[in-house]
C-alpha cells in the first residue's frame, strides 16, 4: 500500500511487499519450528514425504507395474529430497504470487473508478526485468552442476527465484501479444488457463521471459546510448 502511495514503479512495489512478507513468514515459521525442535528443512521434507507417499499410492492403484513403480519411487525421493531444500525459495516465491495478485487487483478497482494517479506507466503488459537478472539465472543454473553443498542449496534457492520473474515476464510477453492482436477475451482467457496450468505452457512462458533479455519481442526496451566525449577546448 505505501508503494502504490508512494507511486513507486510496480517492480519495485510487488519487491517490497513481497520481500517483506516472505521475511516476516520466515521469522515466525523458523521461531515456531524451532520451538518444537524442527528445523524448516525437516518440517518440509517432511510434509513432502507426506504428499509424495500418497502419490505412490494412487500411482500404484492405478495398475502400475513393478519397474513403473521403482522408476516413479526413486523420482519423488530425488525431487523431495531436492525441494526440500529450498524453504527460502518457496517462502518468496509464494510471497511474490501474493504480492502481484494483490497489485493487479488493487490497480483493477481503482482504475475502475478512480483516474490512474497512483498507477502511471503501470500497465502489465510493459512490465520488464532489468537485464542483469539473467547472470543470476546463469550462476545459479551453474551451482546445480558445479556447486556442492551448501552453495549447491543456495543456488537452487536463487534458480528458482529468478525462474518464478522470468514466468512473470514470459505472461506480460504473452498478454502483450494478445493485445496487439486484438483478440477476444474468451480466447485470452483459454491461452492464460494453459499457460497457468499446462507444464509444456509454462516452460514456454519462462522461455520467451529469459529469451525477451536478447529479442525483445515486445519492442519495448530503450536502447543504449554510448557516451560521447566531451569536445576539448583548443587554445589559440
Amino acid at each position: 500500500a505505501e508503494g502504490i502511495r508512494f507511486n513507486l514503479p510496480p517492480d519495485k512495489t510487488i519487491a517490497v511487499a513481497a520481500l517483506s512478507a516472505a521475511l516476516l513468514s520466515g521469522i515466525l515459521i523458523w521461531i515456531t519450528l524451532t520451538g518444537e525442535g524442527h528445523s524448516p528443512v525437516e518440517f518440509l521434507q517432511g510434509q513432502l514425504k507426506v504428499i509424495a507417499e500418497d502419490s505412490l499410492k494412487a500411482f500404484k492403484e492405478s495398475g502400475a507395474s513393478a519397474e513403473e513403480m521403482a522408476l516413479m519411487k526413486e523420482a519423488t525421493q530425488y525431487y523431495v529430497s531436492a525441494i526440500s531444500r529450498a524453504p527460502v525459495a518457496i517462502l518468496v516465491v509464494g510471497a511474490m504470487l501474493t504480492a502481484t495478485l494483490n497489485y493487479l487487483l488493487v490497480r483493477s478497482l481503482w482504475l475502475k473508478f478512480y483516474p490512474a494517479t497512483y498507477f502511471q506507466d503501470s500497465e502489465p503488459a510493459n512490465w520488464i526485468l532489468p537485464d542483469q537478472i539473467v547472470w543470476g539465472f546463469i550462476l545459479s543454473f551453474g551451482t546445480l552442476f558445479l556447486g556442492d553443498g551448501a552453495i549447491k542449496w543456495v543456488g537452487l534457492n536463487i534458480f528458482i527465484i529468478v525462474l518464478t520473474l522470468y514466468y512473470f515476464q514470459g505472461l506480460a510477453i504473452a498478454l502483450s501479444i494478445l493485445k496487439a492482436k486484438k483478440a477476444h477475451v474468451v480466447v485470452s482467457g483459454i491461452v492464460f488457463l494453459l499457460v497457468l496450468t499446462q507444464p509444456p505452457m509454462i516452460g514456454l512462458a519462462i522461455g520467451l521471459g529469459l529469451f525477451d533479455t536478447w529479442v525483445d519481442f515486445r519492442k519495448i526496451r530503450k536502447p543504449v546510448i554510448p557516451a560521447q566525449d566531451e569536445p576539448e577546448d583548443h587554445e589559440d
